[in-house]
C-alpha cells in the first residue's frame, strides 16, 4: 500500500514539474520573442494576435466539455485495465473531435464576414491581410482538434509529464522559427505562416509518435458499453456549464477591449496578462499536480482531517497568492516601462490594480476548487460558470462603454467575487465537512487585508525609488523579500506554516 501511494505522489509531482517547465519555457520563450517582435512591429500587430486567438477559443465551445468526460471514462478504464473498452472509448474519441474540428471549421468560415464587427479597420497596419491571417489561425485550431485524441492517451495512462515536455519542444521551435522569419523578412503575414506550419508539422510527428508507442490502443475498433456512452453524455451536461462559462470569461476581454476602446489597447492588454499569466501559470501547475492526491486523501481518511487538509493546503495557497500579488502590483509597470519596453506601453495605476486583483481572486481560489472535485460537487457547481460568465460580460460591456479598459476588468473581478469566490467554499462545507465556513472566511479576510496592507506601503515607498534599472532592481528585491518576510513573521507559530515546513524538509531529506 506505502509503495502506491509513493508512486501516486511520484507520478503527480514529475506530471507538475513537466507543466512547469512547459510554462516556463512558454513564458521565457513568449518574452523573448514578444521583445523582438515589439522591437521590429508596432503593438497593432500583437492586438491581431491576441485577438483572433481569443475569437477561436470561443468556437472552442463546440467541444462542450465532452472531452473532459472522456478523458474521466479512459482513466477508469485504464485503472481495471479493460482494453476492448479503452479501444472503443479513444475510438469514439476521435470521432467526436473529428466532428469538432468540422463544426469550429465551419463557425470560423461563417464568423469571417463579421471581422469587421470586432476590429476597427482603421487601426489595422496596412500591409495586413486580416482575411489570409485570420484564416492562418482558423486552420491552426481546427488540425489541433484532429491530434487532440491521441494525447488523451497519455493523461489516462498517466504519462502526461511526455506530453508536457513535447509542448515545450514544440513552443521552443515554434518561438525560435517565429523570430527568424520574424528578423530576416520583418513580415506578420510570413512569420505567421512559418510557424503555423512548424507547430502543425511537429505536433503531426508527435501524432505519429503516440500511435506508435501505443499501437495496441489504437489497433481495432472496440467497444464502449451503452452504460459507459450513459455516463459520460450525463458528465458532459454537467461540465457543458463550466466550459462556457470558462470561455465565455477568458476569452472575451480581448474582443470588447478592441470593440469598445481599441485594437492598440488589445497588445498593450497582452504584455500584462503574459506576465500575469506566467506566475498564475505555474502556480495552477503545481495544484492540478495535487489534485490526484487531494482527491484519494478525502476518499481516504475521515471528513475531519480532510478539514484540516484543506486548511493546511489554504495556507500555501494564500501565501502565493499574497507573495505574487504584491511583487505583480508593484513591478509591473516599472519593468513593461523603463526595463522591457517603454512608457507608451503602460495602463494607469488603477487598471494594473484592477489586473492584480484579478489575479489575486483567481489564485485563492485554487484550494476550494480542488477539494470542490475532490469532494466529489463538481455537478452542483455547474450552474454557477454560466452565472459568472453572463456577469462577467455584461458588466464588461457596459462599463467598458463607460470607463473605458478598467470597465473590463471590474466586470471579471465583480463576477469572480458573486459568483466561485463564495460558491465554492460554502458547498464544500455545507455538503460535506458541515462546520468551518466562518473560520474559512476568518482565514480569507486576514490574507486579504496582509496583501492590501503590503500592496498600499509598498507603492508609498517605491516612490522614492527611481525608474532606472538599479532602481527595479532594488524595488524587486524589496517586494520578493519583504512581502516574503513579513508573511513569515505573522504566520510562523500556525498549523499551515509547520505543515508546509513538514513538506518541505521532507523534500529536501529526499
Amino acid at each position: 500500500m506505502k509503495k502506491k501511494i509513493y508512486s501516486r505522489k511520484m507520478v503527480a509531482a514529475l506530471s507538475s514539474s513537466a507543466g512547469i517547465v512547459q510554462q516556463l519555457t512558454q513564458v521565457v520563450g513568449g518574452f523573448v520573442y514578444r521583445t523582438i517582435f515589439l522591437m521590429v512591429l508596432a503593438k497593432e500587430y500583437f492586438g491581431i494576435n491576441g485577438l483572433f486567438t481569443n475569437i477561436l477559443q470561443m468556437f472552442s465551445l463546440t467541444e462542450l466539455g465532452i472531452g473532459t468526460a472522456l478523458l474521466y471514462s479512459l482513466h477508469k478504464q485504464y485503472a481495471s485495465r479493460d482494453m476492448e473498452t479503452i479501444r472503443g472509448l479513444v475510438s469514439f474519441y476521435k470521432k467526436i473531435y473529428s466532428l469538432v474540428a468540422v463544426a469550429v471549421l465551419v463557425l470560423g468560415i461563417s464568423f469571417y464576414p463579421f471581422i469587421g464587427s470586432v476590429v476597427d479597420i482603421s487601426e489595422v497596419p496596412p500591409d495586413v491581410n486580416l482575411g489570409r491571417i485570420y484564416f492562418l489561425f482558423l486552420i491552426q485550431n481546427v488540425v489541433g482538434y484532429l491530434f487532440a485524441y491521441r494525447r488523451s492517451v497519455l493523461e489516462a495512462n498517466q504519462q502526461q509529464y511526455i506530453d508536457y515536455l513535447v509542448s515545450s519542444g514544440i513552443l521552443l521551435v515554434g518561438y525560435i522559427v517565429r523570430t527568424i522569419a520574424l528578423v530576416i523578412w520583418k513580415n506578420f503575414e510570413i512569420l505567421l505562416l512559418l510557424g503555423i506550419a512548424s507547430d502543425i508539422l511537429l505536433e503531426w510527428i508527435f501524432y505519429l509518435w503516440i500511435g506508435h508507442r501505443h499501437r495496441t490502443v489504437f489497433t481495432g475498433k472496440g467497444s464502449v458499453p451503452e452504460e459507459e456512452k450513459r455516463e459520460i453524455y450525463k458528465n458532459t451536461a454537467g461540465l457543458m456549464c463550466h466550459k462556457i462559462g470558462s470561455i465565455v470569461v477568458t476569452s472575451t476581454d480581448s474582443i470588447v477591449l478592441s470593440k469598445y476602446v481599441s485594437l492598440a489597447a488589445v497588445g498593450i492588454y497582452s504584455n500584462y496578462i503574459t506576465l500575469v499569466s506566467a506566475v498564475s501559470g505555474i502556480v495552477t501547475r503545481v495544484f492540478y499536480g495535487i489534485q490526484p492526491t487531494i482527491t484519494n486523501y478525502v476518499v481516504e481518511k475521515p471528513r475531519e482531517d480532510s478539514r484540516e487538509l484543506l486548511f493546511r493546503i489554504l495556507y500555501i495557497n494564500m501565501w502565493i497568492a499574497s507573495f505574487t500579488t504584491v511583487c505583480l502590483y508593484l513591478l509591473l509597470n516599472p519593468f513593461i516601462g523603463y526595463i522591457w519596453l517603454d512608457e507608451t506601453f503602460l495602463f494607469g495605476k488603477e487598471v494594473v490594480m484592477l489586473i492584480c486583483l484579478q489575479h489575486y481572486i483567481s489564485l485563492s481560489r485554487l484550494t476550494s476548487g480542488c477539494f470542490v472535485n475532490g469532494c466529489g460537487l463538481f455537478d452542483k457547481d455547474k450552474v454557477r460558470a454560466l452565472i459568472e460568465s453572463a456577469i462577467n460580460l455584461g458588466v464588461s460591456v457596459v462599463l467598458a462603454k463607460r470607463i473605458g479598459i478598467a470597465g473590463v476588468f471590474v466586470g471579471t473581478c465583480v463576477s469572480g467575487l458573486l459568483t466561485y469566490y463564495w460558491r465554492q467554499p460554502y458547498l464544500i462545507f455545507q455538503n460535506y465537512f458541515g462546520k468551518g465556513l466562518l473560520r474559512y472566511w476568518l482565514v480569507m479576510l486576514f490574507w486579504f487585508a496582509l496583501t492590501a496592507a503590503m500592496c498600499f506601503l509598498g507603492d508609498m515607498a517605491f516612490q522614492w525609488i527611481p525608474n532606472t534599472f538599479q532602481g527595479f532592481i532594488v524595488k524587486m528585491l524589496a517586494a520578493g523579500i519583504g512581502s516574503n518576510l513579513v508573511i513569515l513573521l505573522l504566520t510562523f507559530r500556525s498549523e499551515g506554516f509547520r505543515y508546509m515546513w513538514e513538506i518541505l524538509m521532507g523534500i529536501l531529506r529526499k
